[in-house]
């Protein structure tokens, strides 16, 4: 609950709030004997955790911190061996926060180099967090502060064909 708080007075610009929830959750994250004890819904691994810490910073423009966190989650994502697959959601909103926490610190384009292997996700997997992400990266790609940059616009391009392509998985509608 405390990593889902430090999102949440980000998003509000509480950076004394947003602290104190990241180290509320590290020192529960202490108290927790083994991280793989829980599964399912109920699993929230240190990844998990670092993620939402690091799109925290994210959302306060402390953009060092953020990378930080960042790149500690996205290492965890694809390294740990957990018991099941990793998250491939959790695994691509992080690559794309790392790519915006670059970008808005003006790392040269070059940095952008985490969003590729999300662009190449198949369209049932573009789950609303990634678009969502993806169009804000868009927004960034094509601001004035890009406009003369061609790694910029050529990955601006791939990510609108990435989102048209998303497919919205519908449910079943009651049969007749």
């Amino acid at each position: 609950m405390h990593s889902l708080e430090t999102q949440a007075r980000a998003r509000l610009g509480d950076e004394a709030g947003t602290r104190t929830a990241i180290q509320a959750a590290a020192t529960a994250r202490e108290h927790v004997s083994d991280e793989h004890e829980y599964s399912g819904m109920f699993a929230f691994p240190t990844a998990n955790q670092e993620r939402c810490a690091g799109n925290a910073f994210l959302w306060l423009r402390q953009h060092d911190e953020s990378i930080h966190a960042l790149e500690r989650a996205l290492a965890a994502f694809e390294t740990d061996a957990l018991p099941e697959e990793p998250s491939y959601a959790h695994t691509a909103v992080t690559r794309l926060d790392l790519t915006l926490a670059h970008l808005q610190q003006g790392t040269p384009m070059v940095r952008a180099r985490h969003s590729p292997p999300v662009l190449e996700l198949p369209p049932l997997r573009r789950l609303a967090g990634v678009i969502r992400r993806t169009e804000r990266l868009q927004r960034l790609l094509t601001s004035h502060a890009f406009r003369s940059v061609t790694a910029a616009g050529s990955l601006s391009k791939e990510i609108e064909e990435f989102s048209a392509g998303a497919s919205l998985r519908q449910l079943p509608g009651p049969t007749s």
